[in-house]
């Protein structure tokens, strides 16, 4: 569980021997592309490490000591010219079968060098000497690039020699012995290639192809096969689809152009895992099944298997918790190389004691697993014994470790004795950080103290506890006598002492004139628009509308903030690239008093969405810090964007008078205002946008002129058509205001700056209300719509749940059927497959839809919510608290992607609104007693189901409406009865 991985990470890790960065992290390193061996034949038998890198340098590095210099252990740096694939130790040398020589695989050549040593002076160097080389295709006359290779004794090599065989990018197989090339063979079935081993027991390889396939080819077979290329049989499509889903064995056969003496090549074993084959291992892991058997490791994506060598069966398999990157088996008793870092390995250097396991996997984790056995194994280091294991292949998990600072991933492990320290792990990775670790705990630092079992002090802890108490009431006082200096001091010079954050954000007046974008902008509008997959509003011009704030965070204490984590939440209307922001390092101010303080800007551009209307303009910033003293801290300010980002003006029509189906009257108390300059912000932009126009055109003067200060109309950024235009007609000689359109959601927005600023207004305390009934008809219409939409998705749901578990069930069907070694007919299961598939994509594309639809009739419930409250407010005169509790009873917050996505059937807005005003008609709005309404105040605890109709919240909502009228009180009064044993009570505390 996490408390074992934490254990780990922090106590068990590997302990680093040696260290040293090749190449200083300027050269990439593949797998395969380390050996660890007596590359140099030494009488000694000491292990050297070569690595070679994909630039072309070839290294070689001899660690002995634990604290030597990292330069002094590199005996050897050659360039080569040629990336380096991969490199192998094996018995190469002509006519000698005891010495090692060291082969270099590059993309287009194969080279055998001779490491030579000599010493002069107590000075050790090494030197390369080139034996030969084969250049790849010249030989088979086609073109050839080197993947990877394997080495091995092929069909007995007459002098005990190794024999290469290379494996190309397109499946080519070239079989060097010495200086001569052997034979070429294709494996036209090869897609990308895999990994390929020698088994030396059944004189075979090993091979895995993309198909998640491990099969095995005799040596014998490829040799006799001739110039006939390897492919699977298809005698139809269907078998051959039936065969690659059961991971049956395919026969073989020779293709039309081979020639007549060409024998049919057949796969011994095939073996379907069902995963990506990264590596493939020959070794010894099981036990008590004789010294001749060997077993074939096969590391997948995320499974560990152990495969039978003659059979191909699956001994054993092992589920992995991360991503492996390489493996090692290395021998369990004490030897100077006792983990080769090369796939094959010759029969007879198979250990009889067998191997056990070191896997390396992208979490920076090694792990160590024995090999199974059939009695207990004693752990070096202690007492503890491993359990003995009843099967055969791996045994349990012995050891992990965690790897620090790994750059990337680990592309070779290797076990080895350096100096006087044996059973070092070799390990290097991708960046070229070569290291040589062990395995162990640091000792504890100090004497473990036992607590004391004693009785407890409670007069001590009484007096800490007063102790405490006392520092916390000094810190306030301190605080509140700092924060009044800090209100009466000068010019507000040592205001933010307490709050050494402060943070605000700066909002134009007006939208950004975009005619003069550059391609920058251009480019980032056209990010934003693919990252949230949503279409940009545009202006008239054809440019995006957009407007760019700043947010601006100021650190005026005397210390630098480390890690200040910034986040905006933005109205649902617009969009950006980032709304959160990092800044590693907020630095101190450099003199408090002179206000020289260290600000941070950060930049924030935000566009239009076209598919909502907008709710809202207010955002909020937050910002998140941490004290010297670890304590979390956190600040946040508000902010509005321009009105000109939601709305524009345009001339009036005579259509907006005629199309206007729902009209609202706001009366106030003051003569008729200008709406020029009650909508100042929108007449300026509305000029800037129509600079090219003439001033004097009519179209002009109706916005600009005195007509302006009578008739205004609204159209809403990006929304195209004149169903969401919104008209304000001024009265000539009262103080009232018509406000109407053909869509009631479209009323919101305007109607809420309206009444915003003309309470606002500076000549006068305007009061505005509002005389007629609250349209509930119309609102309800809006209701039934989002609860139809909701139906809609609930039903869509439905139907694709259907269709997709139809699906999983002709899939079982066809499993089952291919399962069988002799599958009978698959009759219409093929076309029935089809259909269901075709079916759960239509459905889905059904879901899709009503997911649409559902976020456009939430959107308008939300405006025409928020329009609902604004005037029962202003019809009923309500209080700004009583204000708030309508607004939480009938909130417009609705959680679109919750119902949309997640949680489909849970509880939506209907319910909860229900619940809502009927828990207010019970409890502020009861017309029965007080003690009656305090007792009804307990909630029903029965589940919110999504209702069929809107009859039940129509009728709750009337009654709200209509109590409100009789002059209820949406705040619930005490009673007399409460006041009084509140008052005897506090009567009581003050006596005592």
């Amino acid at each position: 569980g996490w408390f074992g991985y934490l254990l780990t990470d922090a106590l068990f890790r590997a302990r680093e021997w040696f260290r040293t960065n090749i190449g200083e992290g300027s050269e990439e390193f593949a797998h395969g592309c380390c050996v660890v061996d007596n590359v140099d034949n030494s009488l000694d038998g000491a292990a050297k490490i070569i690595t070679g890198s994909l630039n072309g340098y070839l290294r070689l590095h001899w660690p002995r000591d634990q604290n030597e210099d990292t330069d002094a252990v590199q005996y050897m740096v050659a360039s080569l010219g040629m990336p380096i694939l991969q490199l192998e130790m094996g018995r190469f040398v002509p006519r000698n079968s005891r010495e090692l020589a060291l082969a270099v695989l590059h993309p287009r050549k194969l080279a055998v060098y001779y490491v030579q040593r000599s010493e002069s002076d107590d000075k050790i160097s090494f030197s390369l000497d080139l034996l030969y080389t084969h250049a790849l295709g010249d030989a088979i006359g086609e073109h050839f690039t080197a993947y990877n290779m394997c080495k091995g004794p092929f069909g007995g090599h007459g002098d005990g020699g190794d024999g290469i065989c290379v494996q190309s990018m397109d499946g080519k197989l070239m079989v060097f012995e010495d200086s001569i090339h052997v034979l070429s063979r294709r494996f036209t079935s090869c897609l990308l290639p895999g990994p390929i081993a020698y088994v030396p027991k059944t004189d075979s390889f090993v091979t895995a192809t993309s198909s998640g396939e491990v099969e095995c080819f005799k040596y014998k077979a490829l040799a006799e096969a001739g110039d006939s290329q390897v492919v699977a049989t298809n005698h139809n499509l269907d078998k051959q689809s039936a065969q690659a889903l059961l991971g049956e064995r395919t026969d073989v056969q020779e293709v039309e152009d081979a020639t007549p003496s060409s024998k049919v090549l057949r796969a011994e074993w095939s073996l379907r895992v069902g995963e990506t084959i990264c590596e493939i291992r020959v070794g010894r892991v099981s036990e008590g099944r004789g010294s001749t058997s060997i077993d074939l490791v096969v590391l997948g994506e995320r499974t560990l298997f152990v495969v039978n060598e003659t059979t191909g069966a699956i001994r054993s398999q092992l589920r992995l918790n991360a991503s492996p990157s390489t493996l090692c088996l290395y021998v369990r008793m004490h030897s100077l190389i006792s983990g080769p870092t090369h796939p094959s390995v010759a029969l007879a250097d198979l250990p009889q004691d067998g191997h056990n396991l070191i896997l390396a996997n992208f979490e920076e984790q090694i792990l160590v697993y024995a090999g199974g056995r059939q009695e207990p194994v004693p752990l070096e280091g202690g007492e503890a014994t491993l359990q003995a294991s009843n099967r055969v292949g791996l045994g349990a998990l012995v050891w992990s470790a965690h790897l620090e600072q790994i750059g990337g991933c680990v592309v070779t492990i290797a076990v080895a004795s350096f100096g006087d320290s044996s059973g070092l792990i070799v390990v290097l990775d991708e960046t070229g950080v070569l290291r040589l670790c062990y395995l162990g705990t640091d000792p504890p630092t100090s004497a473990v103290v036992t607590p004391s079992t004693g009785e407890l002090d409670y007069a001590a802890v009484d007096q800490e506890h007063r102790q405490i108490l006392r520092l916390i009431r000094e810190h306030g006082d301190k605080y509140g006598d700092k924060q009044s200096e800090n209100a009466a001091g000068e010019g507000g010079s040592l205001q933010h002492l307490d709050c050494p954050v402060v943070l605000k954000v700066n909002v134009p007046e007006c939208c950004d004139d975009t005619s003069a974008w550059s391609h920058e902008l251009l480019n980032e509008a056209s990010e934003v628009s693919e990252a949230a997959e949503v279409a940009l509003a545009k202006d008239v011009k054809d440019n995006y509308v957009s407007v760019q704030i700043e947010v601006c965070i100021e650190n005026m204490s005397q210390i630098d903030l480390k890690q200040v984590n910034v986040v905006i939440q933005f109205p649902k209307f617009v969009v950006v690239k980032e709304s959160s922001f990092s800044i590693a390092l907020l630095e101190r101010a450099l003199d408090i008093r002179d206000n020289d303080h260290n600000m941070f800007m950060i930049p924030v551009r935000v566009f239009v969405n076209i598919e909502v209307l907008p709710e809202s303009l207010a955002g909020v910033a937050t910002a998140t810090y941490f004290t010297p003293e670890g304590e979390p801290r956190c600040i946040n300010t508000s902010f509005e964007l321009p009105l000109s980002l939601a709305c524009c003006l345009i001339p009036p029509s005579p259509q907006h008078k005629s199309l206007s189906t729902f009209k609202l009257t706001l009366a106030t108390n003051h003569g008729p205002l200008q709406l020029k300059s009650l909508f100042k912000d929108l007449v300026d932009s509305f000029i800037v946008r129509d600079m090219e126009t003439s001033q004097d055109s009519e179209s002009h003067r109706s916005v600009t002129g005195s007509g302006g200060n009578s008739v205004m109309v609204f159209r809403y950024i990006g929304i195209k058509g004149s169903s969401n235009d919104v008209t304000i007609l001024v009265s000539k000689t009262a103080g009232r205001y018509r406000v109407q359109s053909a869509s009631l959601p479209a009323l919101w927005l305007t109607t809420h700056y309206l009444t915003k600023r003309l309470n606002g207004h500076a000549s006068s305390k305007v009061i505005v209300t509002y005389v007629d009934d609250p349209p509930l008809k119309d609102f309800i219409q809006v209701v039934d719509s989002h609860l139809q939409a909701r139906h809609t998705l609930m039903e869509a749901f439905s139907k694709l749940n259907d269709s997709a578990h139809q699906l999983r069930v002709i899939q079982k069907r066809l499993l089952a059927k291919f399962k069988d070694r002799n599958p009978s007919p698959l009759g219409q299961l093929g076309p029935l497959m089809e259909v269901a598939h075709q079916m759960v994509i239509t459905n889905a594309q059904v879901v899709e839809r009503a997911q649409f639809d559902l976020k456009q009739c939430a959107n308008s419930l939300s405006l025409v919510t928020s329009l609902i409250n604004l005037l029962i407010s202003l019809r009923f005169n309500l209080s700004e608290q009583e204000a708030k509790v309508l607004e939480a009873c009938l909130s417009p917050q609705i959680d679109v992607d919750q119902s949309a996505h997640s949680d489909p059937l849970g509880a939506g807005w209907e319910e909860i609104t229900d619940a809502g005003l009927t828990h207010l008609l019970r409890t502020a709005l009861s017309s029965k007693s007080a003690n009656s309404a305090a007792n009804s105040s307990v909630m029903d605890s029965t589940a919110l189901i999504i209702p069929r109709e809107s009859t039940k919240l129509q009728r709750h909502l009337t009654i709200l409406c209509d109590r409100l009228q009789k002059g209820g009180s949406l705040i619930s009064k005490p009673s007399a009865s409460s006041f009084s044993e509140h008052k005897s009570s506090s009567e009581h505390k003050s006596s005592s």
